[in-house]
């Protein structure tokens, strides 16, 4: 579902979805490893994008999404 909202139009949708994803990955930690390797391709491809409110969230996700996955 949030690969669906990621992929949507709306600006607005797509903010609310990566602070979805940001509060997912950060409260589940280890248990959300799995979906946020297979999401953070899309969440790299919204770097393409000129609005600075989408850049700072895409951002801020990210940093989110460092507490589910390990570096290795």
């Amino acid at each position: 579902m949030i690969k669906r909202l990621l992929n949507d139009s709306n600006q607005n949708v797509i903010i609310v979805s990566l602070k979805l994803l940001k509060n997912l990955s950060k409260g589940l930690r280890k248990n959300f490893s799995s979906a946020v390797r297979s999401i953070v391709s899309i969440v790299l491809i919204k770097f393409r994008e000129k609005k600075t409110q989408l850049l700072d969230e895409v951002t801020s996700c990210l940093d989110g999404m460092l507490f589910s996955v390990s570096i290795e």
